[in-house]
């Protein structure tokens, strides 16, 4: 006698749902591997960046790249939660339309009134004291962009250690002005002068031969500590030093120069501590040459105990001292 399968056989209604929800894992695992494969490029960006900080300065945006990873995990998650759909579509979008309303409003005269116009004035005022001259600002790179936007003219600022690098940096406009008149704006100690334009006040100083410590490669060897170890010192022992500082412009660098005269100085990061070098005099470094020597520091009271990052610094009264990225680690012992 032929049996027939009851059309509510449970032993084949479990057969079918373990074979569907095996095709459904099939179809679901590609989808689960891109969806890891998003999470460890987020987590590996951040991570990453989390390591670059204890090695030196890190800005938050570079992890901007992170948006885009994350912007699809979250439109694939909305397709199966309606809870986090309906979020996207009530608070999420709303929100980007009025982030670009007020884009838009800020090209508007209305921005006016929260003072996000109206620099345009300022920097034709110093158009008028500088001149043909090209424009260095110290330190300030937004400066240098509006001065160059608002007149069409060359402008750079000048790098200190602590700044961060920008595409100036890249470009290095300030390498062709050696020898050349610019006008520096900012405060520099005895040297700076009051411009009053109209109602518009600016500070700085004319020149007629600008120099620059910002192109300045230097590098450097601890010669009295072994190159195997950590280097210790005490506070008042001597530090001796071999030195090279190589000049990548065509004009030469006075060291000596009037307005920009340079010392060298060794630094001792973190923080702003440093201690004076002791070494022999030298005036100029002609262009696309290295001047090589040595000089011996003393470790003062004021430098902080524990591990430090010995860098050689130039200075030039107007700029910070610039100094080089590599610097040596120390130990500052009792």
């Amino acid at each position: 006698m032929t049996h027939k399968p009851n059309a509510h056989d449970p032993h084949k209604e479990g057969g079918d749902v373990i074979a569907s929800k095996a095709k459904q894992s099939r179809e679901r695992a590609p989808q689960e591997v891109f969806e890891r494969g998003l999470c460890f490029v987020i987590i590996g960006f951040f991570f990453f960046f989390w390591l670059m900080a204890f090695r030196g300065h890190v800005e938050p945006h570079w992890t901007i790249v992170c948006v885009i990873p994350m912007v699809v995990l979250v439109y694939r998650k909305a397709l199966v939660d309606n809870k986090l759909k309906k979020y996207t579509k009530f608070v999420i979008l709303p929100s980007l339309l009025l982030v670009l309303t007020l884009r838009i409003l800020l090209l508007t005269p209305l921005a006016d009134r929260f003072g996000y116009h109206g620099k345009e004035k300022y920097y034709k005022a110093v158009e008028q004291v500088a001149g043909d001259r090209p424009m260095v600002y110290q330190g300030s790179f937004q400066q240098a962009a509006l001065y160059h936007y608002f007149t069409g003219k060359e402008s750079s600022p000048l790098q200190s250690y602590y700044d961060r690098m920008t595409e100036y940096d890249l470009w290095q406009f300030d390498k062709a002005w050696i020898g050349k008149p610019v006008f520096i704006c900012g405060h520099v100690n005895e040297r700076s002068e009051t411009y009053q334009v109209g109602d518009v006040e600016i500070e700085g100083f004319l020149t007629d031969n600008f120099s620059s410590a910002n192109r300045l490669v230097t590098t450097f060897k601890i010669t009295n500590a072994d190159s195997d170890k950590t280097p210790v010192f005490h506070h008042g022992d001597t530090i001796h030093v071999d030195f090279s500082i190589y000049n990548p412009c065509e004009a030469p660098i006075d060291f000596h120069h009037k307005d920009f005269g340079m010392v060298v100085k060794a630094h001792y990061l973190p923080g702003d501590a440093f201690s004076f070098c002791f070494y022999k005099d030298f005036g100029i470094i002609d262009g696309q040459t290295s001047y090589q020597g040595q000089f011996y520091t003393i470790v003062n009271d004021e430098i902080g105990l524990g591990e430090r990052l010995f860098n050689l610094g130039i200075g030039d009264r107007v700029s910070a001292f610039v100094t080089e990225e590599s610097g040596v680690k120390i130990r500052i012992e009792p």
